[in-house]
């Protein structure tokens, strides 16, 4: 199942590294510690390769705020469209 959730901020946590916080819209979001999840961009976003699989940091008590980090050096045209991103971008997390 496909959650919505809006990008609530994302900021830098060390060199190339940055962490995105997102709030999740649908209810009955749950994970464990250590999980990994689908995150998206809606079908409409301009870019062909709009998924990408990313583990939570976040604490499953911190829902419905849900966070990934991420290491921006690869090149990645997700990862590169996730940095520019600004707060309020619609996003889909698997589960």
């Amino acid at each position: 199942m496909d959650y919505s959730a809006r990008l609530l901020r994302s900021f830098p946590v060390s060199t190339g590294t940055l962490c995105v916080e997102f709030e999740l819209l649908t209810p009955g979001f749950s994970f464990r510690a250590g999980q990994a999840s689908l995150f998206s961009f809606p079908p409409e976003f301009p870019l062909a390769d709009k998924s990408r699989i990313f583990s939570l940091c976040s604490a499953p008590s911190e829902l419905p705020t849900v966070s990934i980090a991420t290491r921006l050096t690869s090149g990645s045209l997700f990862k590169e469209a996730l940095a520019k991103s600004r707060p309020g971008q619609m996003f889909l997390i698997g589960e």
